[in-house]
């Protein structure tokens, strides 16, 4: 399992590293192998005793040996070894209604946080751009509580790929840009649209922008105060996915009419 913490690792082998109880638990379908170590918790000996009577290969070792395989600083007493989910682009694309494309990603923590808001807003995938931080790495596979499991994540797809492919599924590009000019809750999200987000650092690269068909802004609602100098001027990717993902989830959403108000004729 060590070698499954680095990259070349996991995607060699097809595996990933999955930790604790309530991870471990949602990758159920994928997992191989378990291990439990002999300092372990009641959660992870709940999760360890119910993937065990599912069929788990479910494995007891000492703390010492388990320390030398967990990723976290303090672990919390169960890891397991996943086979790694590999959707195929159009496949996903072909039913979908919302889909999200990451480019120029860093921050696995980040990574997880939009796999998690996407899995919560209802979306069909996510599209992880080339040379963004691999959503099997241990700390997005944490941060995405187990939605890497449960929605369509493919990796490394050029963003001009999944442009064309989006467009030949029905998804309308709409890519997320501070200096946009239309607010987010003008633009058409209850079509098919595919939600274009850009790096924490550089943002939404130029050439991904200009293969959008609309580009949009989160109006920031910060004044400045005495005493204080500036104000936020953008969220952060992980924010801005969960405002856009939700708001494309608000927009198809049905409208039902409020309690006492008169019957539409």
């Amino acid at each position: 399992m060590r070698k499954l913490a680095r990259r070349h690792g996991r995607s060699g082998a097809g595996r990933l590293l999955v930790e604790g109880p309530d991870v471990v638990a949602e990758a159920r379908e994928y997992l191989e192998q378990v291990l439990i170590s002999e300092r372990a918790g009641e959660a992870a000996e709940r999760t360890a005793t119910d993937l065990a009577a599912g069929g788990v290969d479910v494995r007891y070792v000492d703390a010492g040996v388990f320390e030398s395989v967990a990723d976290t600083v303090t672990p919390r007493g169960i890891v397991g070894m996943a086979r790694l989910p590999e959707p195929d682009l159009p496949t996903v694309l072909e039913d979908a209604r919302l889909a999200l494309l990451c480019c120029g990603l860093a921050d696995p923590g980040n990574l997880g946080t939009v796999l998690r808001t996407a899995d919560a807003a209802g979306a069909d995938a996510v599209i992880v751009g080339a040379g963004s931080v691999d959503p099997a790495n241990p700390k997005a596979v944490r941060a995405s509580a187990g939605s890497l499991f449960h929605l369509p994540v493919v990796d490394d797809v050029e963003p001009a790929r999944a442009l064309v492919a989006a467009r030949r599924a029905g998804l309308r590009p709409v890519g997320a840009d501070a200096s946009a000019s239309t607010p987010h809750t003008d633009a058409d999200l209850a079509a098919p649209t595919l939600l274009v987000l850009g790096g924490e650092a550089a943002g939404l690269p130029a050439e991904v922008a200009h293969g959008c068909a609309e580009l949009v802004r989160i109006p920031m609602l910060a004044t400045p105060r005495p005493g204080y100098r500036g104000v936020a001027e953008s969220l952060n990717l992980a924010a801005t996915a969960a405002v856009l993902a939700f708001e494309a989830a608000r927009q198809r959403a049905p409208r039902t009419a409020s309690p006492g108000a008169p019957e539409s004729v």
